[in-house]
């Protein structure tokens, strides 16, 4: 069951950047004809950050998206390189979309984005007790932060007005975690303020 079907016959890379590779291989799968089959091959890994303050309540990070042409709600993220540690790369994150550092952190999910186009892989962690500081985004960072109570921000995620998966995921592995008691105490504490 987990032996490769397909076949690389040729690989061709037409576009590249610093963050990702379009490649327009011809492939076949399980000895059938040969097929054009195009994928994005990323040059980062994504990370993704929970933060909850003392109060309980969870920073949501507002922004014009480009390429979605559109105004978004999502947790603070980014990108990873692959040789860096991805939880300093989230801690870094968290400081510059935000400007909390330090507290304490758990890693609560990971997986493929979107596996059948592109090999993009995140990772989601949560932070708390954290110091608050000011923020420091990117030149092409436009920001706005909204502090919510974490129920609420599970209700956007379900709402569709949290539209990032690797947020809507985070959140509700979040909620399964509290509501079955495994974790620390006082994050679940937090969460059901």
């Amino acid at each position: 069951m987990d032996a490769n079907p397909w076949k690389v016959l040729q690989e061709d890379v037409p576009l590249s950047c610093p963050y990702f590779d379009v490649r327009q291989d011809l492939v076949s799968h399980n000895g059938r004809p040969p097929r054009t089959y195009h994928s994005i091959r990323v040059r980062q890994r994504g990370v993704c950050v929970l933060p909850v303050d003392r109060q309980g309540l969870v920073t949501l990070v507002g922004q014009y998206r480009y390429v979605l042409g559109r105004f978004t709600w999502e947790l603070p993220a980014g990108g990873s390189p692959f040789d860096a540690d991805p939880l300093a790369m989230a801690q870094q994150e968290l400081k510059e979309e935000c400007g909390y550092r330090g507290g304490k952190w758990l890693r609560l999910v990971g997986g493929d984005v979107w596996g059948g186009t592109a090999d993009a892989h995140s990772s989601g962690y949560v932070a708390w007790d954290f110091e608050e500081g000011e923020p420091q985004p990117e030149p092409e960072e436009s920001l706005t932060l909204k502090k919510v109570p974490f129920k609420t921000a599970v209700d956007m995620g379900l709402k569709g007005e949290v539209t990032s998966l690797i947020s809507v995921a985070l959140l509700l592995a979040a909620q399964v975690q509290a509501a079955r008691g495994s974790l620390p105490e006082r994050l679940h504490k937090l969460l059901l303020r």
